[in-house]
């Protein structure tokens, strides 16, 4: 089509000769299904996806006409379209894991973790669209994914380790166990009252969402161990069912979580609250390390140890940093002499090295030769046990 609107263009006189091939194929007394069978068995250009044919289904466009109408809203169904901004609008896809996040069956969100296109197989279709969502309440549920995520993403900046990686791979099953601790009565309605109820709900997601990281760290690593992997345990669905089960007990009972700051980065000064003393800060006033002694850089992560080695290995100063007594930036680059805190340099490193520019804690980074596992340190501030340099 798009050649033949460019053709007219061009020269519509000469296009009105051209000729176009059309085949008909009359679907009367066909079996449930084969249109759309002989549309993926007769394309030879472009593959069909499942989504596809769920995109022609009546009940996506009378969805896309509901969220213009009611809500003022863009709702795009077909692949391919560009997505409206964030606060214009969803895609069907985006409504889709949503849904998926927030059904009463945790299974679902095993399933579209492991491969979400799945979710457009008519039964599990059937069971995200088939009582048909209002619009306002198939867009306020994309709100809530939207807001658990963007909460762990910000929670994620400041974490490294498993809890961070954590962070990056329960997005779906915490959605799913706050969504069930929520009272949803009203979630269809779109007066004004009915907004406002459901932007006061949405104004606590980030501190529950916080709670449900350090809850579901805790959960899972009880259940399947200490070493297990999150990326498997939230797309299998027998752990999915255990760990929301859990998790939303726990919500529900209003327990404060369990703390799991030695997973945050605490490079930042302590203050009257309890935070963890600058591990920097500690090293300097005990003088562990020696001014001018110079530090190797070794990588922490499996991505790390991927993708730092070659880049580290063009250029020997790159790895290498002279250590000053300063309780801000006590690290003096060899690849380019400026000072840095442990934790800049290591973030702009990596994001050199790799495009990655996640917060990460730099102490664990930088070891002094020569001495096993690093130069390690542990003291007291603020009453707690502090982990300096190394591990």
């Amino acid at each position: 089509m798009d050649a033949i609107a460019r053709a007219v263009q061009k020269s519509p006189r000469n296009a009105g000769q051209g000729r176009v091939l059309v085949r008909i194929i009359s679907l009367k007394e066909c079996p449930e299904g084969f249109g759309d069978r002989v549309t993926t068995a007769a394309n030879t250009q472009n593959p069909v996806q499942e989504r596809d044919f769920k995109s022609r289904d009546r009940m996506q466009f009378d969805l896309r006409d509901e969220f213009i109408v009611s809500l003022g809203l863009n709702y795009v169904i077909r692949r391919g379209e560009p997505a409206p901004h964030p606060a214009a609008g969803c895609t069907m896809t985006e409504a889709a894991l949503a849904l998926a996040a927030t059904h009463r069956s945790p299974d679902l969100v095993a399933r579209a973790k492991r491969d979400s296109s799945t979710l457009w197989e008519d039964r599990h279709y059937r069971d995200l669209f088939g009582h048909r969502p209002s619009a306002a309440r198939v867009w306020r549920v994309v709100q809530l994914l939207r807001e658990v995520r963007e909460a762990l993403g910000k929670l994620r900046v400041d974490l490294y380790g498993r809890v961070a990686s954590a962070a990056g791979n329960a997005d779906l099953l915490i959605a799913h166990a706050i969504f069930q601790t929520m009272d949803t009565q009203g979630l269809d309605d779109t007066d004004e009252a009915g907004e406002a109820r459901w932007r006061e709900r949405l104004a606590a997601m980030p501190e529950l969402t916080g709670r449900a990281l350090w809850w579901f760290v805790a959960i899972a690593d009880v259940a399947f161990g200490e070493k297990s992997q999150y990326a498997t345990t939230v797309r299998t669905a027998e752990r999915v069912q255990v760990v929301a089960r859990r998790l939303t007990e726990r919500l529900k009972s209003g327990d404060k979580a369990p703390d799991y700051s030695e997973y945050q980065v605490t490079e930042q000064p302590s203050g009257r609250g309890g935070r963890l003393a600058n591990a920097v800060r500690v090293i300097v006033d005990a003088g562990r390390i020696a001014e001018g002694t110079v530090l190797e850089f070794r990588p922490v992560t499996g991505p790390d140890r991927r993708g730092l080695p070659n880049w580290l290995i063009a250029d020997a100063k790159r790895s290498r940093a002279v250590w000053r007594n300063n309780k801000t930036k006590p690290l003096v680059w060899e690849a380019d002499g400026k000072p840095y805190a442990p934790s800049t340099l290591s973030r702009h490193m990596r994001g050199e090295a790799m495009g990655i520019h996640q917060q990460v804690q730099g102490t664990r980074y930088w070891h002094v030769p020569g001495e096993q596992g690093g130069c390690k340190f542990r003291g007291r501030a603020a009453g707690r046990v502090v982990t300096g340099w190394g591990a």
